[in-house]
């Protein structure tokens, strides 16, 4: 079991200017690491209007595996393991039915590329799509370090300009200043109109490492609007090894994930 204690919010009084290096160097060390973690709670989906209260179980066995199983009102709803290569899902409400594939399916269905990567990293509370090999603008912005791809007021040409093919991908980073922790995420994908942001807050300290309990992530398409709040219990585990049960069984039949173009 997992010792913790709640981070309080502090605000920093005045925030040193660092280089870019420095700062990503610094957000690298203090990204929350674990073997194996096990959480459990409650989320909110709000589908185009339509919102849910689900319940979710994750166990997470880092860069290697994630298993997920969702329930409402004591309904199983779906499982799914996911691995860097692989796809698969449990559908057991409406009709059973299982899915076996790649995050190939999800790039059409959500038109950008998605992989396991980013989905590991949203989960364990760190900046998903941040590469240290990439060149970025740093400054300080409502008393937060930020990474960007390009600096804001470029960053607002590029987005309301026809100049799309060069500049297609528009990322922006805020980052605390007290402990190099990711507080928000805002990703734009110019060429595609597909934009992603995704909050991080209410830290907890587990084994002097840092852990969000409340995310919240939003995706907006031409064509889709999709919402999701997480809140995790506190009762959560780490670097205890976990079951990851998934078994097809057979009364299931497969089904096939529709393309959104």
């Amino acid at each position: 079991m997992m010792s913790c204690t709640v981070q309080k919010n502090t605000k920093a009084k005045k925030i040193k200017k660092i280089n870019s290096k420095h700062l990503l160097d610094s957000v690298k060390s203090n990204m929350f690491s674990c073997t194996w973690l096990r959480l459990k709670g409650n989320s909110i989906i709000d589908y185009n209007g339509e919102i849910n209260k689900i319940k979710f179980n994750v166990r997470l066995k880092q860069d290697s595996a994630l298993w997920v199983n969702l329930s409402k009102s004591a309904v199983q709803i779906m499982t799914s393991l996911l691995t860097k290569d692989s796809i698969k899902v449990l559908k057991k409400i409406r009709g059973k039915e299982y899915f076996l594939g790649s995050f190939n399916e999800l790039d059409s269905v959500f038109n950008i590329d998605i992989n396991y990567n980013i989905i590991q990293d949203f989960i364990l509370g760190n900046p998903f799509l941040l590469n240290e090999k990439d060149k970025y603008k740093t400054s300080v912005e409502d008393s937060s370090y930020v990474i960007s791809s390009f600096r804001s007021k470029k960053m607002d040409r590029i987005q309301f300009s026809n100049r799309i093919k060069k500049h297609d991908f528009l990322y922006k980073c805020w980052i605390n200043p007290n402990n190099f922790k990711c507080q928000k995420i805002e990703i734009i994908f110019v060429d595609k109109d597909v934009s992603i942001m995704a909050t991080y807050k209410n830290w907890i300290n587990i084994y002097n490492t840092l852990l969000p309990i409340e995310r919240n992530i939003e995706y907006i398409s031409y064509q889709d609007s999709i919402k999701m709040s997480l809140i995790y219990s506190h009762k959560i585990k780490v670097d205890e090894k976990q079951r990851m049960p998934f078994k097809i069984k057979d009364d299931y039949t497969p089904f096939i994930i529709e393309s959104n173009e």
